[in-house]
């Protein structure tokens, strides 16, 4: 959420995979989010879904940052043809003429422009660890959405949801 490479205050580099995936250096940078604090995830339980944790589909999640659309959407395509995953959800703020849930509040619009993909992983292994109903999120945004993504505006986000009562 608006975060960095822990304690790095070095500005965000976004790299390509292919390019990260056999270089130590870059791999020891990327930032993989925790997961969602448990006392934001009893609040989120009780406040927006009446206190059932089956709903909550964003405990893990991720977020995979892409040059164009092109990439992205080949990206969302190979999620749905892949056989390990099941796709819960689809979240799509990106279309111009879609208004986002945080419209109202400024500074918002831009963060909120994304395709947020819910899904499990259903294979044997995560039978066999009973991880297959494990929903987890994963956030596909372009590169200038991902530089406004700061903690600035998740602040701003924060005070909307709480208003909210999210």
């Amino acid at each position: 959420d608006g975060g960095g490479a822990g304690d790095n205050d070095a500005p965000l580099k976004y790299v390509r995979w292919s390019e990260a995936k056999n270089d130590q250096d870059i791999l020891r940078c990327i930032w993989w989010p925790p997961l969602k604090p448990t006392t934001r995830a009893i609040e989120k339980a009780l406040r927006s879904f009446g206190g059932d944790v089956s709903k909550l589909l964003d405990i893990c999640r991720v977020c995979i940052i892409f040059d164009n659309v092109e990439s992205l959407t080949a990206c969302f395509r190979r999620m749905m043809e892949d056989l390990d995953i099941r796709i819960v959800r689809v979240r799509n703020s990106m279309e111009p003429r879609k208004p986002g849930p945080f419209e109202a509040l400024p500074g918002l619009r831009q963060i909120n422009r994304l395709v947020v993909v819910n899904l499990c992983i259903d294979n044997t292994e995560s039978q066999s660890l009973g991880l297959d109903h494990h929903v987890c999120e994963v956030q596909l945004m372009l590169i200038p959405m991902a530089c406004v993504k700061n903690d600035e505006g998740h602040c701003k986000y924060i005070t909307f949801r709480n208003l909210r009562g999210e």
